[in-house]
Order: structure tokens, then C-alpha cells, then sequence
């Protein structure tokens, strides 16, 4: 098991500087604060979920198994908890046919 600690340290150091700017909007209501930094957090997750697939699958289609090729590359989209998600490429690997 790896380390998360350095990761986790800078996407919170990146999320509390979106969410300082976010008060220091005149006139908005802690209420509004919470709900705008959600909504602004979910985006970011779905956004580093989709890197994240779309880093696996590049790994995956870089080693394919002898006699397998990538047969289907199209976009993708996949509802998450917290928002979309769209992944730029999505590959099947098939065995080919042997003579």
C-alpha cells in the first residue's frame, strides 16, 4: 500500500484556495459557501476519476497479452456519485484468429 498523505495534502491545498476565492464573494451565506464547494469539489473528483480510467486503460491496451489487439476505441461516459465522468477512450481486446 502506497502513501497517500502527499496527495491528498496538495488536492486540499488546491480545493482551499478555489474555496477561499469563493469567500470572498461579497454577501455569500455560509450556506451558499458549503453548497458551492461541494458542487466545485464533486467536479474535481469526476474529473480526476475520469484521468484516473483513462490512465488504466492505457496501461491495460499498453500490455495486452500475446495474440490480443484493441478492436473498439469510442468515448465513454459513466454517472458517478459525484457527477459525470467521461473517459476519452475505452478498448476491447480480443484474441486473434490463428490460421
Amino acid at each position: 500500500m502506497h502513501d497517500a498523505a502527499a496527495p491528498w495534502a496538495e488536492a486540499s491545498s488546491l480545493l482551499a484556495s478555489s474555496f477561499y476565492d469563493f469567500l470572498n464573494e461579497d454577501g455569500m451565506t455560509f450556506e451558499e459557501f458549503e453548497s458551492r464547494s461541494i458542487a466545485y469539489g464533486h467536479a474535481a473528483i469526476a474529473d480526476a476519476i475520469s484521468a484516473a480510467l483513462e490512465r488504466k486503460d492505457r496501461s491495460l491496451r499498453a500490455d495486452l497479452p500475446d495474440g490480443c489487439r484493441v478492436h473498439d476505441k469510442r468515448p465513454k461516459m459513466l454517472a458517478s456519485e459525484v457527477g459525470d465522468s467521461a473517459s476519452a477512450t475505452a478498448a476491447s481486446a480480443m484474441r486473434t484468429a490463428t490460421p
